[in-house]
């Protein structure tokens, strides 16, 4: 079994302060909210497809308990408590992406749990009812395969036994 990793560990230095946050402000299904990202993060200027189709097929109910894994800049989490009542966590190895994470969540006004984390390890100990992952496909290469499939598994050994889980992934 191939486990993702961290390879660059270690202390993040501040975004220098010639780099400035953006915000984006996407629709969804008739859903309007912010999102605040910066340059490097994943599709930084604007909302990518995949995670756009995604949006259009999530359900979710009241009372949830919802991961975004992969979160990125928070745009999975941030929609789905726009659709339901639902205690969202996020969770990214990337700690650029869940500054961004935690920016959004205080831009939608939404109360959530963002770590910072290598797959789901940040979440160890909690279940949920939903679990929602754009996987990091980006990249293109053909050796993620194993990386991704690996980030799935283990988010599905933390989603309770009812089978609502939401997962989208490259050539499914």
């Amino acid at each position: 079994m191939t486990t993702l990793s961290c390879s660059n560990v270690g202390i993040v230095k501040p975004t220098p302060s010639y780099v400035s946050q953006s915000r984006i402000h996407p629709t969804v299904n008739g859903h309007d909210f912010s999102l605040v990202t910066l340059p490097g993060t994943f599709s930084a200027s604007g909302l990518d497809v995949g995670n756009h189709l995604l949006m259009k097929s999530i359900t979710a109910e009241d009372g949830e308990h919802v991961l975004d894994l992969c979160c990125g800049y928070g745009s999975l989490g941030v929609y789905v408590v726009q659709i339901a009542n639902c205690e969202i966590w996020l969770s990214d190895d990337n700690k650029v992406a869940t500054n961004c994470a935690e920016a959004s969540l205080q831009a939608s006004d939404i109360d959530g749990k963002v770590v910072t984390a290598n797959c789901v390890d940040g979440v160890a100990g909690q279940t949920f009812d939903r679990i929602l992952c754009n996987p990091p496909t980006h990249a293109g290469e053909d050796a993620l395969d194993d990386e991704v499939a690996s980030v799935l598994e283990n988010a599905a050994r933390r989603a309770e036994g009812n089978d609502r889980k939401t997962v989208q992934a490259r050539d499914l």
